[in-house]
């Protein structure tokens, strides 16, 4: 009976009652807000970003856990910070889209092809180059986002039907 009295005054002793710091968990997820919108968490490797985001999953439920040890907060901010570390995106470049954007601005003022195009194919362009600027708009849009919303303006602009109406001159009565 001494010895577990003992080894219960020994855990008491061992526990320093001080309280969990939580404020590094609410931290790490207004980060992941931006890390998700950054070119390394959207280009990277599907099961890279899968595992940042299991990672992130298991910080958010500590703040849903009534008691929670320092010891467990430490061990999932490491785990998230290590599949942080693991998101090998790179960086998307906007460059091209940017040009046919600008290019498309200038090009729906000046061709006859969209002035005069027919209003469903008119409509559908007009979409994708809204989808474009859209994608354009977002930092957090991936490479194959910039390349699909690329591709879908240049179709749209090749379906475009426009023919300037011509004009027909009177012609000039005969004189007898």
């Amino acid at each position: 009976m001494d010895a577990v009295v003992a080894k219960l005054q020994a855990a008491t002793t061992d526990l320093d009652g001080k309280e969990s710091d939580v404020a590094a968990v609410k931290a790490a997820v207004e980060a992941y807000a931006a890390t998700t919108k950054t070119g390394a968490y959207a280009n990277a490797k599907d099961r890279n970003r899968r595992a940042y985001d299991q990672a992130f999953q298991e910080v958010t439920l500590l703040l849903l856990q009534e008691k929670v040890t320092q010891e467990q907060i430490d061990t999932a901010l490491a785990k998230l910070a290590a599949a942080e570390k693991k998101l090998d995106g790179k960086s998307t470049n906007f460059t091209d889209l940017q040009k046919l954007v600008e290019y498309d601005m200038h090009y729906q003022a000046i061709s006859n092809k969209f002035i005069y195009a027919s209003e469903n194919v008119k409509a559908a362009y007009l979409e994708a180059y809204a989808q474009a600027k859209a994608v354009l708009e977002d930092p957090g849009a991936s490479q194959a986002e910039v390349k699909e919303a690329i591709a879908n303006l240049k179709v749209a602009r090749r379906k475009l039907d426009g023919r300037k109406p011509r004009v027909v001159k009177p012609r000039k009565p005969r004189q007898a």
